[in-house]
């Protein structure tokens, strides 16, 4: 269901913060119909929420916080959202159970960037393009789940075609899928990746992958007496 024609006139007077609180039942909210832009959506939007955005190219830098559908009408051929600056990212998340459905996502700094806590996100129809810098950043733990489902565009000079995984503990047992031809993980910014944990966990890396370390970045299997391990096949490591 939409907002009634009073949310609607006041979302068009800027008033979204003020009335996101207020609103406690779950339905459909519609940009550009009940909101000029796809963040006072999402500001609006109660967790369970969808945001049901029409065609366009969207210049935004997004910010989602909260379990909703983030969902385009035409999908995403028609529907780009464009990060505004070198320095932003087009699209954060910082929760589980977000679902991105029908979205280019090109410009800014990273094309999607997931906070710590993020291990599940659904992404339908989301290619990530050219950006300024990787494609996409996430924390070990959502590598499994979110690769799959994108799809990675090459930047057109070549560089930093890299999903890039930044340093945390990885305390269960994961297999990381293959990057697309021609992209890579990479560890940068000082960042390390820890194996270790009670349960002995261990990372399995796939034929074809490529692993890419800089900025003093490494990789630690077992920590402080926790045991871990590492199974690395025909992988790459530079």
């Amino acid at each position: 269901m939409s907002r009634n024609r009073f949310l609607r006139s006041a979302i068009c007077l800027g008033l979204c913060p003020l009335l996101a609180g207020s609103v406690a039942f779950a339905g459909t909210i519609l940009v550009p119909g009940d909101c000029a832009t796809i963040q006072c959506g999402i500001d609006l939007a109660e967790p369970g929420d969808t945001v049901l955005v029409s065609p366009e190219i969207y210049d935004e830098s997004l910010l989602i916080n909260k379990a909703i559908t983030l969902q385009s009408t035409g999908g995403s051929g028609v529907t780009t959202i464009a990060g505004p600056g070198a320095s932003v990212d087009v699209v954060t998340i910082t929760v589980n159970g977000v679902s991105l459905d029908g979205f280019t996502l090109t410009g800014g700094r990273y094309g999607l960037d997931l906070g710590s806590a993020v291990t599940s996100v659904t992404a339908v129809d989301c290619p990530v393009a050219e950006t300024n810098s990787y494609h996409v950043r996430l924390f070990p733990a959502a590598v499994a789940n979110l690769m799959p489902q994108l799809t990675l565009v090459p930047h057109a000079n070549g560089a930093h075609d890299a999903v890039l995984i930044r340093g945390a503990t990885l305390t269960a047992s994961v297999t990381w899928p293959t990057p697309p031809p021609g992209f890579v993980y990479a560890m940068a910014e000082n960042n390390d990746l820890i194996i270790a944990g009670v349960e002995s966990p261990v990372l399995t890396l796939l034929p074809d992958t490529i692993i890419k370390l800089s900025g003093a970045s490494h990789i630690t299997i077992g920590y402080n007496g926790l045991p871990g391990g590492l199974i690395a096949d025909q992988v790459i490591f530079t």
